[in-house]
Order: structure tokens, then sequence, then C-alpha cells
């Protein structure tokens, strides 16, 4: 349960606005800090339960986000998994990774959250989850907040994605992997049943990603209308437009809301991140965007202007 959005605000400043939805009963993340990832620094705020992240960009101009995916229930009758081709890929471009691939360090975390979507680390234990598509409990052994850090080391959604398609998509609950880098949004897709999808989206025009633990069926298309009406305008008029999306919350249907409330949950955090040739900066807001709540600003410069 989760909103993004990517909006190019001038022809070289980028931002992303997120709106994290958690349980109500979840602790709330700890704001971002800068830390090492191989050969690239990045910002990035933390899961406290599980130590894995939502939201992060590295010195080199990448941004990475992480969003639940709740497919409409469908038919429960089981599918085979997908025939594996040679070289370890499956047909149809689904890849995979050894399934000793894991952080440093990670054995025995905590596994996600099943409402906000992004904790632990993937070599979390296995754990009993909700099923997919109405299809009862599923066991998924890693952890979808351990996949950000284990790609801040790359310096190009390119590369990023090369990595992406070793993972062994079945050890996951389902997932929605957004990459922002070098005039590129790439949305890399998991709903637990079919193969991976990886669409290549050009960053020259507004971008909206959206989940909700009700179904993103019921989301996606009111979320979506608001979205279209409110960035109708010209570019200048995006910045605004981009500030009110994440604000919005409708009387009498909050629980669809992009800010977004219900009895077991509610957006717990907003957080943005601007990008120029020269820096990245992360400003994180520890409550719904529209309460009052602390604010941490982060400031990372980035490697030869590579954004």
């Amino acid at each position: 349960m989760c909103t993004l959005t990517v909006v190019p605000l001038t022809s070289d400043t980028v931002r992303l606005a997120f709106n994290r939805d958690e349980s109500r009963t979840r602790a709330a993340g700890l704001p971002p800090q800068v830390r090492p990832f191989g050969p690239r620094r990045a910002a990035l705020p933390t899961d406290p339960t599980s130590g894995g992240t939502w939201l992060a960009v590295n010195d080199a101009g990448l941004a990475l986000a992480m969003l639940n995916v709740n497919p409409q229930k469908q038919d429960p009758s089981p599918r085979p998994p997908p025939p594996r081709g040679e070289g370890g890929k499956a047909l149809g471009g689904v890849a995979t990774l050894p399934t000793d691939w894991a952080l440093p360090g990670s054995e025995g975390l905590s596994p996600p959250s099943e409402e906000g979507g992004a904790g632990g680390t993937l070599g979390s234990p296995s754990r009993t989850a909700k099923g997919v598509g109405g299809l009862g409990p599923a066991l998924y052994s890693r952890s979808r907040g351990a996949i950000i850090p284990a790609l801040l080391e790359y310096d190009a959604p390119s590369a990023a994605l090369a990595a992406c398609e070793r993972l062994t998509y079945s050890d996951f609950a389902p997932f929605r992997l957004v990459l922002v880098g070098q005039g590129v949004v790439a949305d890399v897709r998991w709903d637990g049943r079919e193969p991976m999808v990886v669409s290549r989206l050009l960053g020259g025009r507004p971008r909206m990603f959206t989940s909700s633990g009700l179904g993103d069926h019921l989301v996606e298309s009111v979320r979506r209308e608001l979205f279209d009406e409110l960035f109708a305008g010209p570019p200048e008029t995006w910045a605004a437009a981009q500030h009110a999306f994440h604000r919005h919350r409708w009387p009498g249907r909050a629980h669809l809301s992009v800010n977004m409330s219900r009895d077991t949950a509610r957006t717990v955090s907003h957080a943005v991140i601007d990008f120029t040739p020269a820096e990245a900066t992360f400003t994180y807001h520890a409550d719904a965007p529209d309460a009052s709540a602390e604010v941490t600003t982060v400031r990372l410069p980035l490697v030869n202007g590579v954004a």
C-alpha cells in the first residue's frame, strides 16, 4: 500500500514523491541516513522492525522505490511453474538468482510487513503469508525490503535491471520495483503468478504508481483519474499538482485516497527526492503529508553530475 509519483519539473530536475501506507500497529520508520553500498553511497530510511527499506537514492543518481502488489482474486486453479530455459532463464524472459544470494549478515532478521511492504533482508527466514489471488497461504523465503539495498551499488537503471533478471521471483511476495535515473523510469512487476514483466518508460512526463492492501484494482482507477486531472496543466503547474496529489483525501472515501486512512492502516510517512545534475535531496516527513511531524533532510552529492 503506497503511492509513488515521478515528475520532471524542469529539463534537469526530477522530483519523486512517495506516500508510505502501513499498518497502524507497525513501528514508525527511521529517517534517512547516508550509508555505503559497495562503491556507492546512498540515502535511505529504514524499517526498524526488519532492517529493510522501501525507498532510496544513491550518489550515481539512481533512485529505487518498492510497492506491494495486491492482485485481484483470480481462478484458484494451480498453475505449474514456468519451464526453465538454458542459462538459468525461465522461458518467457524470466531469469533466476541462486537461492544463496543474500546480503552479508542478513540471516535471522524479521520478515516484512504484510501491509506496507518493505522490510527484512534477502536472507530472512521463510514465512507463511497471505496467498496471491485467493490461492491461500504461500511461503516466501525472502523479504521484498532487501531488494533495494542489494541494488544500490549499481550506477544506472540498466545495471540494476540486469541484476533483477537474476532474481528468483517465487521467493518473494508480489512486488513492484520502480527504478529512476538517467532520464529513464523502469517498472519491474511480479504478481506472484505470472512471469516477470519489465517495461522501460521515458521519464519526460509525470508517472504514477500505486497499490492498496484492499486490492490494487480498487484504487488504481480512482487515483489515476485524480492524477490525470491534477496534471492536465502545463509543466510549470506540475510541482503544485504533485504537492496536492499526495495530500488528497476524498470525504467519505479515505480508504481509497492517496493520503489514505482506514481502521487498520494509514499513510504513515511522506518522502520527496529531488534530483538536479549535481545533487539529490531526500526530504522525509515522518507522518502523513498533511500532519505535523518531524522533517529530516539529507543531501547527497552526485558523482560527476550523473543524474
